[in-house]
Formats: structure tokens, sequence, C-alpha cells
């Protein structure tokens, strides 16, 4: 309820269009399904939580693979090497910018906004 309840606020004060982003989405009870009936234009969720079940035949959420950034942070972590520099350089990153139209390019290739 709290992401519709603020998406909903935010078209009634004038927003177009809304987009979730959620680095660890629990999506409990019928949440997938209030999203897919939403106004949310996209909702686009991290890997850490497998909800692919929840979210099967939802074409509003879009899930981001974190698994090599997590990888490469817990190999860095036990080796005692610097996991800032990791973030700081943007190694692992799955979201760049499609250079035609200035908006966020996801890592299967598909423009976000």
């Amino acid at each position: 309820g709290t992401i519709i309840n603020a998406v909903n606020a935010l078209i009634k004060s004038g927003a177009n269009e809304v987009y979730v982003f959620i680095s660890h989405g629990v999506l409990s009870g019928d949440a997938a399904k209030k999203i897919k009936n939403s106004k949310i234009k996209k909702l686009v969720v991290t890997d850490t939580i497998d909800n692919s079940k929840k979210i099967n035949n939802n074409s509003k959420i879009e899930v981001l693979s974190i698994s090599s950034l997590m990888s490469e942070a817990i190999k860095r972590i036990a080796y005692s090497n610097s996991v800032s520099t990791m973030i700081s350089k943007r190694l692992y990153c799955n979201v760049s910018m499609n250079t035609t139209t200035s908006r966020p390019l996801l890592s299967n290739g598909k423009t976000l906004l």
C-alpha cells in the first residue's frame, strides 16, 4: 500500500508518469497484483529476493540482477580489498544510458523510460 499511495499522491499532484526503483523488494501479500493494477509506469527491483512466482506476467515489473555486484563485494571483503572503489568505479552497474534518447537502459537492452 505505501508505494501505491505515494504514486497516487504524485499523480494527483500532477505527475504524468511514475517510475519506482526498489533495491530489496519484498512484495508481500498481493503487492504484485496491486502494482499491476496501479498507475505505476514501471517498477524496477533487484533480484535480492526471488519474486519470480509473484511477478509472473506482470509487465510493469522489471528485475535487475545484482549477483555480479554482490559476488564481487563478497570476494573483496574476503580478501580485505576495498568495496568502495568497486562502487566508485561503477564496475558492475546494470543500468547504463541510451546515448540516443538519454534515458536509462537496462542490462537486457530495453530503454527504461
